[in-house]
């Protein structure tokens, strides 16, 4: 009896401390400081939203900013290259372009060689055409400015020509410059030391002899000089130029009065143009001008027009053996607008 009283005693005191508890809880939840700490509690969870709600708007904001700034940097990119391309390219069509000019200028400069050449055989088909007479058509192709380096007329002659037109140049040559020297025709000679000039040429059925020359002074082996007796660059290429009916050229060669090693020059055989007044099927006796061009002279007569800084190299096309030979180069500098420009010789690329 007594047990059972104390245990009923336990569970009433157990109930009571559970409804006290109950009761407490529910105090505590009305206590301020409670009510404060659940208000911090929101406060700090609201404020962690912000701020991941701030970096995702600070992340998509750097993101935008870079992306603009990849556009930017693209664009000014491509317009840079287009610029960049655009300046290239007009560059180089300038450079197309003056290249362009500077070669048919070369082009036009080459013709006045060949058109004095060409009024030349004007005189040099003449039977008439005394020595004075071409030297004084020397004297005007000099007055147009054009440097010819030496202007021959050559012709066909048999050996029963031959004493009359050595007695009319020995006669010449005394009379102008009191020449002593003349023993006739010239011929040549080709052995391992090179080529050798021969006076007083044995007999020979016909030759193709310089019977006109101009100047005399520095030349004067050339005088009634024998072209057959080369024949690769004599013979060869006037009866091309003759069976043609066109002008020639020579291979580069350095003539025996030249001071600059590195100078070449070319020879144009010209044979005239045919005729309205040529009877066909009657024989003609083949006469040619033989000019010869300094290739330095030519490049300063194209030096003289230029406005910019540019250089251009000549080459002569084999076309009997093939490629090409280098005649010469020459860079043109341009120190004051207005003036004519300076040439250099520079040697081949």
């Amino acid at each position: 009896m007594v047990e059972d009283q104390q245990q009923a005693r336990y569970y009433a005191s157990s109930d009571e401390e559970d409804g006290l508890l109950d009761d407490d809880e529910e105090d505590m939840e009305q206590h301020p400081l409670y009510i404060k700490q659940e208000k911090d509690e929101e406060a700090v969870l609201l404020s962690n939203l912000d701020v991941i709600e701030i970096s995702a708007m600070t992340r998509r904001t750097i993101f935008f900013c870079v992306l603009i700034l990849m556009g930017g940097l693209g664009a000014a990119g491509l317009f840079f290259w287009y610029g960049y391309s655009e300046a290239v390219k007009d560059a180089d069509d300038h450079f197309d372009r003056r290249s362009t000019e500077l070669v048919r200028l070369m082009e036009t400069k080459w013709v006045d060689y060949e058109l004095t050449a060409l009024a030349t055989h004007e005189f040099c088909q003449r039977d008439n055409t005394t020595h004075v007479q071409f030297t004084e058509f020397y004297e005007y192709v000099l007055a147009a400015q054009l440097d010819v380096q030496s202007l021959q007329c050559a012709r066909n002659v048999t050996n029963a020509q031959r004493p009359a037109i050595e007695a009319e140049s020995e006669q010449y040559l005394k009379e102008t410059y009191d020449y002593q020297d003349y023993q006739g025709f010239v011929g040549l000679v080709f052995d391992d030391t090179g080529i050798a000039a021969v006076p007083n040429k044995k007999q020979e059925p016909y030759y193709y002899i310089i019977s006109r020359m101009e100047p005399f002074l520095g030349n004067e082996i050339a005088m009634n000089l024998d072209l057959k007796d080369d024949e690769l660059e004599g013979k060869m290429k006037l009866e091309l130029s003759w069976e043609t009916k066109k002008p020639v050229l020579t291979n580069r060669l350095t003539t025996i009065q030249e001071t600059d090693a590195a100078a070449y020059a070319v020879i144009i055989y010209h044979p005239g143009i045919p005729l309205t007044t040529d009877v066909p099927g009657e024989y003609q006796q083949a006469t040619w001008t033989s000019l010869l061009v300094r290739i330095p002279s030519l490049l300063d007569r194209v030096g003289y027009l230029q406005e910019e800084n540019l250089a251009i190299y000549m080459y002569n096309v084999l076309d009997d053996v093939g490629g090409r030979e280098f005649l010469g180069a020459a860079s043109f500098i341009v120190e004051e607008k207005g003036q004519p420009a300076t040439v250099e010789y520079v040697d081949e690329i």
